[in-house]
């Protein structure tokens, strides 16, 4: 029975800045709890009767913090006086005598489910708990084979990158009693010889040379967290947070920091390719010191690749820069497709928005007849076309785009023509980009994040023949718009011509195969797509999207975009989902097939 544990909270926990300036790192909060006081009520549930806890920086205020649990649980402190030029080795000497018996040994940065500690085997022997080792995890980092350590290690050595199968230590231990008598020894030892500035890890490294032997237990990397900065803290928030998709919805990216998989955001996984990667690795110092060129000297290099004028060319900070500056050129009256990306229909005021509605019971094709109705009864001198629209994924055919523009000559209507997702159709050469002087009045728009994989470095075009409009775009924008990162990629650009175009036919072929097998989720409605993502509607309001997607979530790790907020009829029951790796697709199929049966079999009991 494991009766004991010696909790080592001296530390300021410095790398946390503003959050310890006034208290110590194990009173930090997270969510709502502190880091000390999670491990207090784990260990409380798990049956620990006695608690040793080994403080420092500004002790008196966790000391205040442990009067609480006083009468539920024997809490033994220790002050180390030194903890400002010691190490943790210090502050387990100081606890020493009582490494005895099996005794857990939890450093005080360690925010964890208590579910970890049901799985620590009663057994006799000394445990480990680890986790794949991941590019966010820094610190202690062991090998094993056959569930046993076989070297320990850091990542501040860089040898990570050189092993297999590397595994990050959660600083939580069992230790048997005739490791604690080794322990006490070898911490006596060090002391006496003033190495008061190491970590333990090294005992623990000599005793694997000596015959000690340490078993693997192996723990989920959502179930902890280490916090030693201000990046920790954050994912902290997330993986111990009571509402996670509430705080996915709100922060509109940044998903590859957590244990889940997005299928929500809009990626292309095939490009760029390692080459290309590689280069700007390499020159990875020089793009972070210099100031990039202004994107009016550059733009040469990306009309390269899309043979289109430099003239007739805007390089932007995302699409999403030209969206926010339309207002201030386009002053009438615009009609608005919806659904749609609703940034559109944000970035306009009330007063100027003309809504057309493309409608489920037409399977969300363009009624172009009406549309031009409406265009015309409102003498409205500006557009928006999304093809493919998003959130339905429906093309809209070039000859369609080119009837509106001829029936609007009169009116002089400006149509601003977004083919962000073009590329990823099967119809990729119905882009306006190579006929810009034969539609003046079109501006093409295009997100490049999205189709060329680098939403990371943010780039977006507008292309037109309307020199007027044009320049009324660049005098909107900084000089700086484009950072030195998303520069060096267009540079590179165009000897990849072959290879990017190769990457959205896979794209194609990996989303065909995924509208075919949701498809065969019968309480689903799915609809075709010529993008990469898929638009889908639950069926007989078996459930709300936003209540299956946290199910997704929750149960699965995965991440797909609810369309509660979209301006269409049911809305409350689409959801959309893109297009990831072959492999991912499949879990995803599976994920959604398994909760939606789940929620059928539950509400058939019912009725």
């Amino acid at each position: 029975m494991i009766n004991q544990a010696i909790l080592l909270c001296a530390g300021r926990g410095s790398r946390l800045g503003i959050n310890t300036e006034n208290k110590p790192k194990p009173l930090t909060d997270v969510n709502g709890d502190t880091i000390l006081e999670n491990s207090i009520k784990n260990l409380i549930e798990f049956g620990v009767n006695r608690l040793v806890i080994v403080v420092g920086y500004k002790n008196e205020m966790i000391e205040k913090v442990l009067k609480e649990y006083e009468d539920t649980v024997d809490i033994v402190v220790i002050n180390n006086k030194e903890w400002d030029v010691t190490n943790n080795l210090y502050s387990l000497y100081l606890a020493r005598q009582y490494l005895k018996d099996e005794t857990l040994l939890i450093e005080g940065d360690i925010f964890f489910d208590g579910k970890i500690l049901k799985q620590v085997d009663m057994e006799e022997k000394n445990l480990l708990l680890a986790s794949p080792l991941n590019e966010l995890m820094e610190g202690a980092f062991v090998t094993a084979q056959n569930s046993k350590v076989t070297g320990f290690y850091s990542t501040k050595s860089n040898e990570h990158h050189n092993i297999d199968d590397p595994l990050k230590t959660l600083n939580i231990y069992k230790l048997s009693n005739d490791l604690c008598t080794y322990v006490k020894t070898e911490l006596e030892k060090a002391v006496s010889q003033n190495k008061v500035n190491i970590y333990y890890e090294t005992i623990f490294k000599k005793a694997l040379k000596e015959g000690f032997s340490f078993e693997i237990l192996k723990v989920e990397p959502e179930l902890w967290m280490e916090i030693d900065d201000q990046y920790d803290l954050s994912l902290s928030e997330y993986i111990f947070s009571k509402t996670p998709h509430e705080q996915l919805k709100s922060q509109h990216g940044g998903y590859w920091r957590y244990p889940i998989t997005d299928h929500a955001l809009i990626y292309n996984f095939h490009f760029p390719p390692q080459e290309l990667k590689n280069k700007m690795i390499d020159r990875f110092d020089n793009l972070l010191l210099n100031y990039p060129s202004s994107s009016k000297y550059f733009v040469k290099h990306l009309s390269k690749f899309l043979k289109v004028s430099e003239e007739q060319l805007l390089i932007a900070n995302g699409v999403s820069e030209i969206i926010k500056v339309l207002p201030r050129i386009i002053s009438s009256k615009v009609v608005l497709t919806r659904p749609s990306f609703n940034e559109y229909s944000n970035c306009f005021s009330n007063e100027q928005i003309i809504n057309f509605d493309i409608l489920e019971q037409n399977n969300f094709e363009l009624d172009k007849g009406g549309l031009i109705s409406t265009i015309k009864s409102a003498n409205a001198k500006a557009l928006i076309l999304i093809t493919p629209d998003n959130p339905t994924g429906k093309l809209i055919n070039k000859t369609d785009i080119i009837d509106i523009y001829e029936e609007t000559e009169q009116i002089g209507t400006n149509i601003i023509v977004d083919e962000s997702f073009l590329d990823f159709s099967s119809k990729a050469n119905e882009t306006f980009l190579n006929e810009l002087d034969k539609y003046p009045r079109i501006i093409v728009l295009k997100s490049m994040s999205k189709t060329f994989g680098i939403g990371g470095i943010r780039l977006g075009y507008a292309a037109t023949a309307n020199k007027e409009l044009l320049e009324n775009l660049y005098s909107e924008i900084p000089i700086w718009n484009i950072n030195g990162f998303a520069e060096e990629f267009i540079l590179n650009l165009p000897r990849y011509f072959k290879e990017y175009s190769k990457s959205c036919n896979l794209v194609r072929q990996e989303t065909d195969e995924l509208v075919n097998n949701l498809s065969g989720v019968k309480q689903l409605k799915v609809f075709s797509t010529d993008s990469n993502f898929i638009l889908c509607k639950i069926k007989d309001c078996l459930i709300n999207s936003n209540d299956f997607a946290e199910k997704l979530l929750i149960n699965h790790s995965i991440y797909i975009k609810e369309c509660s907020g979209k301006e269409m009829i049911d809305s409350e029951y689409f959801f959309r989902v893109s297009s990831r790796t072959a492999k991912e697709n499949k879990e995803l199929v599976s994920a959604i097939h398994y909760e939606i049966q789940k929620v059928a079999q539950q509400r058939a009991v019912l009725i």
